[in-house]
């Protein structure tokens, strides 16, 4: 074999070596980029939970709202304390009385 031929291998395999080494860096390179605690997926794992929290803050924040709208209207009405006792505590006023329907014996 010619010393020109040996050198043309040695080119090759060193191209070669050079091109698994260059997609071995790129896939190290990826990977990290995708897996690791900076990497993308933890980016959009975070960006979904943070819409989430977002979200979950806007409802709070509505409920409160309600709640003081409701605390105002009850410190002024007291039709509306009375409203609330019948419905969620089942009071009555003297006198009056109350029937129950047993909507299981009707079925």
């Amino acid at each position: 074999m010619s010393s020109l031929g040996i050198i043309k291998k040695i080119k090759t395999l060193s191209a070669k070596k050079q091109l698994l080494a260059g997609v071995f860096i790129f896939v190290v390179m990826l990977s990290f980029l995708l897996f690791t605690d900076y990497g993308l997926l933890t980016r959009l794992d975070l960006e979904l939970k943070k819409i989430d929290v977002a979200e979950e803050i806007k409802l709070e924040r509505q409920k409160t709202k309600e709640l003081k709208e409701l605390k105002e209207t009850l410190k002024s009405n007291p039709i509306e304390i009375e409203r609330i006792a019948r419905e969620k505590y089942g009071y009555v006023r003297q006198g009056e009385e109350v029937y129950f329907i047993d909507t299981l014996a009707s079925k």
